[in-house]
């Protein structure tokens, strides 16, 4: 049994840790000056819509593929138990007495045949661009600044 000043203790811990501040990135993009700074700046936000157009279609075709890999996978596997199991059942009928030679298997779940794991949502475009926006002459400051909790913090 725990004593009534651990659980007091406890309480007040977990409440402090859970009221802390939290923080959060802020990225300013500050833009070149003159027109020729910002027609680079054009071309690095056309690069970008590109790069993550061509990662969306990338990334749900590799969704779509593991979700034929995984239908097909499960359908073989289910296949596989429905033919143990009717020879464990037709084995079943020809004994007599005796323990039984069926296994436990569970039947296969087609949910856990699908996985996207593999699959990449982020393919490193704003990371181009930062680097495309900072040769065209372009400053990137980041601030970080509490979003959560930040009572704490101004006493």
């Amino acid at each position: 049994m725990i004593p009534c000043r651990a659980l007091l203790f406890l309480a007040v811990m977990f409440h402090l840790t859970g009221c802390g501040p939290m923080y959060r990135t802020f990225t300013f993009y500050d833009p070149p000056a003159g027109k020729q700074g910002k027609n680079c700046v054009f071309q690095c936000d056309q690069q970008r819509a590109n790069c993550q157009s061509d990662c969306q279609i990338n990334y749900d075709g590799c969704v779509q593929e593991a979700e034929f890999q995984g239908k097909r996978d499960y359908l073989n596997a289910k296949e596989d138990w429905l033919d143990k199991r009717e020879h464990c059942l037709s084995k079943l009928k020809a004994q007599v007495k005796g323990e039984s030679v069926c296994g436990d298997a569970d039947e296969p779940r087609s949910h856990s045949y699908v996985s996207t794991a593999h699959c990449r949502e982020d393919c490193g475009c704003d990371t181009d661009f930062e680097r495309c926006f900072q040769l065209c002459g372009g400053h990137i400051r980041y601030e970080q600044r509490c979003v959560s909790g930040c009572e704490a913090v101004q006493q």
